[in-house]
């Protein structure tokens, strides 16, 4: 199927597709401004602002949405931490971490065939944004996801997970005002500067970062396992960019381990790093080896 057959499939949520757009909108004002306005376009604090916003909640989605709550990779001590990390999930923006559990559980059992949300089959821009902006796969079947229902708190999350945008998009906010993001002489302008760009456009970098190990590491790389069904495949480039989520055809074929990357890959296998550290501080129930 090509793109344009894939789109005219589409039943658009209208909703959802004027929010998900609005946030590049508001990103490209924040460049407009930085590039024109700015006294100081990219002062440090604007700079960290994208790449920790970026970086530390692709690190969420990576080990908590994807190995821990999708594939029972490993499994917290104390379901506590879990709680707290599911709460910092949802300022991702990429709905609750049920939501994304169960969807991303459908795709493994469909994998680039009928039934897979974001069947790379149907083109770039299918699995890239198309699935998840047509409404197609909005809900959630919790009878197959019960092992999370049944984490204390996780119902709640799902239930408030806009909040977690809400408070993250106030911290930028003041962040902007008292470190006077761009040097702007008005600090509201500086607040909303820091806003634009550091939220907004780290949020969007995210988005399609999540969204390219759906389109592109079904595409690009190298193939590795031919037993997998699929076309995953693996890629460096992708694994930098996704914290070591570019090892995908090496996910695909052992689904459960808490390690993407294989032998030399684990040094750019950064989520799986960090699992690691969890399980050398004693936090998690079984060894990660």
């Amino acid at each position: 199927m090509t793109n344009r057959e894939a789109l005219a499939r589409i039943k658009w949520r209208l909703p959802g597709t004027i929010a998900y757009l609005s946030m590049y909108v508001i990103a490209l004002i924040g460049l407009y401004v930085a590039w024109f306005y700015a006294p100081n376009p990219f002062t440090q604090d604007v700079i960290w602002g994208i790449v920790l916003g970026y970086y530390c909640r692709m690190l969420l989605v990576t080990m908590i949405g994807h190995r821990c709550m999708s594939h029972k990779a490993f499994a917290f001590k104390d379901d506590r931490l879990l709680v707290v990390y599911m709460a910092l999930f949802s300022t991702c923006v990429q709905k609750d971490p049920l939501w994304w559990g169960y969807t991303h559980r459908r795709h493994h059992r469909y994998s680039d065939q009928v039934g897979d949300p974001h069947d790379s089959r149907l083109g770039f821009v299918w699995s890239q944004w198309a699935w998840f902006l047509s409404g197609d796969y909005d809900d959630t079947d919790f009878d197959k996801i019960r092992d999370l229902t049944e984490i204390p708190g996780a119902m709640t999350i799902r239930k408030y997970y806009l909040v977690g945008p809400i408070v993250l998009g106030a911290v930028y906010f003041l962040v902007g005002w008292f470190m006077h993001s761009g040097e702007f002489t008005n600090p509201f302008h500086s607040a909303l500067y820091m806003l634009s760009l550091g939220f907004f456009g780290s949020t969007v970098l995210l988005s399609n970062g999540t969204s390219f190990i759906n389109s592109l590491a079904h595409k690009m790389g190298r193939q590795k396992y031919t037993d997998t069904g699929d076309n995953s495949r693996n890629s460096w480039i992708l694994a930098l960019l996704t914290l070591g989520e570019g090892f995908h055809n090496n996910h695909h074929h052992d689904q459960n381990k808490a390690w993407s990357g294989e032998g030399c890959q684990r040094i750019l296998d950064i989520t799986g790093q960090v699992i690691w550290l969890h399980d050398f501080f004693g936090l998690l129930k079984r060894r990660v080896t």
